[in-house]
């Protein structure tokens, strides 16, 4: 299983939805260190479960700062206009932020650098605190 940016960024509300859309409720699944990536234990929720405690748990790794950027985009799907008013900074930085906290996420789930050059595209960004 490789993680990358956009499947992340679909993961993320469903992996802090209460019901997760299909009934399975979000007290049976909890995030344990050492819990096996992306791995199926059929009596737990098979592989959607997996993946969404994976989401949960590159989450809750993340500095207070980038949690309240990638939870107010991904997950309560604020605009970035707005998430940019609450901090004080411009929607570029916003942009710029939210690429690369899912692509740090992705790195942190696969264990190795995405090595896609995409990184390059932000690199010559102009942000503004």
């Amino acid at each position: 299983m490789k993680y990358e940016p956009g499947m992340l960024a679909k993961l993320l509300p469903l992996a802090f939805d209460d019901q997760r859309g299909w009934g399975v409720s979000l007290s049976e699944t909890h995030v344990e260190e050492g819990m096996p990536r992306a791995k199926r234990d059929p009596s737990e929720g098979g592989d959607m479960m997996a993946m969404c405690a994976d989401a949960q748990r590159a989450y809750w790794r993340l500095p207070e700062r980038e949690r309240f950027i990638v939870g107010s985009r991904l997950i309560l799907d604020m605009t970035q206009e707005r998430v940019a008013r609450a901090l004080g900074v411009t929607r570029q930085y916003v942009d710029a932020e939210e690429f690369r906290i899912v692509r740090r996420m992705c790195e942190f789930l696969n264990k190795r650098p995405l090595d896609d050059g995409l990184d390059d595209d932000y690199d010559d960004l102009e942000v503004q605190l």
